[in-house]
């Protein structure tokens, strides 16, 4: 939709104030929806500072931790929803909703103000980079956020990515079909790689190397993350050894998990899977004919 923008980010990275600003620019009604349940002191103040910067700039505020839709607006509302990822996690948690309905219904209820409305503006953090270290509910809502950004970019017309104040465009792009030998993908939890590679390479065939060493020419691989930890612990040089088992086998797409831009993990084992796969991909980037990085659908070429 052609009055849908979409921003996202790490923590900190400067998505609110970007958003804000980006709608100063524009004319209409100034419409703030703020979605954050407020459950302790250190949240009221983040709130309170939060309306601060907005004071005396003309925004009206609703807070509407769910059911977003329910809200009246007028067909010149210039609308900011501040954010997604707590919508979610609202609509999730505090009616015990599925995956499949916490999608349905905030798509909706997205579509359903933006038909209403001049310009929709929201914001979501980037949450999908990290080593899975969190509980099956908390992987849920992870999966539940990164499918909604997909379908939100999507829809939208314009996407920026923040990394502390510094703004790019993402605009999807229709790549020339390339060949090569090796190819490499790579992005963070449900970011759409294997979407975007069984588009970019059709007769491909998906492959987890976990479960099979066994590779067919013409083959999507993923599942490095399940194996890097193994290989390390009976051999001394892991890396070679894993790109042995790739290089003879013509025509590989190779998918890689992004997750070297969280936490350092508690865990040892976490940390050298971390490390391993930095380590892997470095070399796989380095003989890969192509490279794309996928941010929430959208796929941009490194290489």
């Amino acid at each position: 939709m052609s009055n849908i923008t979409f921003i996202s980010g790490g923590v900190r990275s400067g998505k609110s104030s970007f958003a804000e600003k980006y709608l100063l620019t524009k004319t209409g009604n100034l419409v703030y929806i703020a979605t954050a349940m407020v459950y302790d002191e250190e949240m009221r103040q983040r709130v309170a500072r939060h309306q601060l910067s907005r004071k005396g700039l003309g925004w009206t505020t609703y807070e509407k931790t769910i059911d977003i839709s329910d809200l009246e607006f007028d067909d010149n509302d210039i609308v900011l929803l501040d954010c997604l990822t707590n919508l979610v996690a609202n609509e999730m948690f505090e009616h015990s909703r599925t995956k499949e309905e916490v999608i349905s219904k905030v798509y909706q209820d997205i579509v359903a103000i933006a038909v209403r409305i001049k310009e929709l503006v929201i914001v979501s953090n980037d949450i999908f980079s990290a080593i899975d270290d969190y509980s099956e509910d908390t992987m849920s809502y992870v999966s539940t956020l990164a499918t909604l950004h997909n379908k939100i970019t999507d829809l939208a017309n314009r996407s920026y990515e923040l990394s502390y104040r510094s703004v790019r465009e993402r605009k999807k792009v229709t790549f020339a079909k390339e060949g090569g030998s090796m190819q490499f993908v790579f992005g963070g939890y449900h970011s759409g790689k294997k979407t975007f590679c069984l588009k970019q390479y059709p007769g491909y065939q998906l492959h987890d190397i976990s479960k099979s060493l066994d590779i067919d020419e013409n083959s999507i691989i993923y599942g490095f993350e399940k194996i890097i930890l193994n290989v390390a612990s009976n051999c001394d040089d892991p890396i070679e050894e894993v790109m042995s088992i790739l290089r003879p086998v013509n025509n590989l797409v190779l998918i890689g998990l992004e997750v070297g831009l969280g936490v350092v993990p508690i865990k040892k084992e976490d940390r050298l899977i971390r490390d391993q796969l930095g380590f892997l991909y470095q070399q796989i980037t380095k003989e890969s004919t192509h490279v794309y990085r996928v941010w929430n659908g959208i796929a941009e070429k490194l290489k």
